[in-house]
């Protein structure tokens, strides 16, 4: 019958635990960059909702108040230049 452990030397339990670090930074370091990765979707994500809502916005302004500002633009154009007042009319 084997032993269920057999004698190891000191540089191979040295060794041993010197393996299992190496496990463990890789997995922290794994589990690290995981978080920042989430982080980084995330924020993408808050930057495509917030263009999203801005081109909601904007396809407003231009369908609704563009059209008013091109007309009152039409008019003042219309208007007659000496009805403008200048600079040496005020003083």
């Amino acid at each position: 019958m084997q032993p269920l452990f057999e004698r190891i030397t000191l540089a191979e339990f040295f060794g041993y635990c010197r393996d299992l670090s190496i496990a463990g930074v890789v997995i922290t370091l794994g589990w690290k960059a995981r978080g920042t990765w989430q982080h980084v979707q995330d924020f993408v994500e808050r930057v495509r909702l917030h263009m999203d809502r801005v081109e909601l916005t904007m396809d407003s302004l231009v369908a609704n108040h563009l059209e008013h500002i091109s007309k009152s633009l039409q008019q003042l154009v219309k208007t007659d230049a000496a009805q403008i007042p200048t600079d040496d009319q005020h003083r």
